[in-house]
């Protein structure tokens, strides 16, 4: 074999490798799908809202979301999750007990909230599937705005804290009919574990099992 002859044969499989190793890169890419955004809301309503008079509400939210996708058969794995912060800010009518028109919805002029939520899926060939949610909201106390005995969404400790998972199972028969099973478990409610409304109803009594059939056409 002479020079030439040998270098050719050189790199032509250098070629055939790296065409193989871009191939399989591109083809992972194509089934890694990953996302991720920013979102946010300014807005002013009034508090009795759909009139259009009174005292007013402003909500200001940032948020970020995100979401993670792969998709290579026979397995599908995704995940999402968002987090928003929100500022609310009253009218004094709905604050301040020295305004002449105060209605006592808030003790606070402003509050905050935090709402998170994040969840993770696998599925086996389209059909057989399982997944995790987990939910957590906290904020400011306000015991005007939170603090009620009402059964079983009381609230003592004037916060609206509350953690959820959530667990679920399901099948897909055909494309368009779903059977699942879904676990709902609360490790906070309303500010507490235990007690939470003063009539000691503790968060495990809201823990529910949800049992679903659903199609889409």
């Amino acid at each position: 074999m002479d020079a030439i002859t040998f270098i050719r044969q050189a790199l032509t499989q250098a070629h055939e490798r790296l065409m193989a190793t871009l191939s399989g890169f591109f083809g992972f890419l194509a089934a890694l799908l990953a996302m991720i955004g920013l979102y946010g809301l300014n807005v002013e309503t009034y508090a009795s809202a759909p009139s259009t008079s009174g005292p007013t509400i402003r909500y200001r939210d940032i948020g970020i979301d995100g979401q993670y996708q792969y998709i290579l058969d026979p397995h599908t794995v995704s995940a999402q999750f968002s987090y928003t912060r929100e500022k609310q800010r009253y009218g004094n009518e709905l604050w301040d007990p020295t305004n002449a028109n105060y209605v006592g919805t808030y003790a606070n002029s402003s509050n905050t909230l935090n709402h998170l939520r994040a969840r993770a899926t696998y599925v086996y060939q389209a059909k057989y599937g399982a997944s995790l949610a987990y939910t957590s909201v906290s904020g400011s106390a306000d015991d005007l705005h939170y603090n009620t005995g009402a059964i079983p969404f009381g609230n003592v400790s004037g916060t609206p804290n509350t953690r959820l998972w959530i667990a679920e199972l399901f099948w897909t028969p055909i494309q368009y009919v779903r059977v699942g099973i879904q676990y709902f478990k609360f490790n906070q409610f309303n500010g507490s574990s235990s007690n939470y409304d003063g009539n000691l109803r503790n968060a495990s009594d809201n823990n529910t099992v949800f049992l679903y059939i659903w199609g889409a056409y």
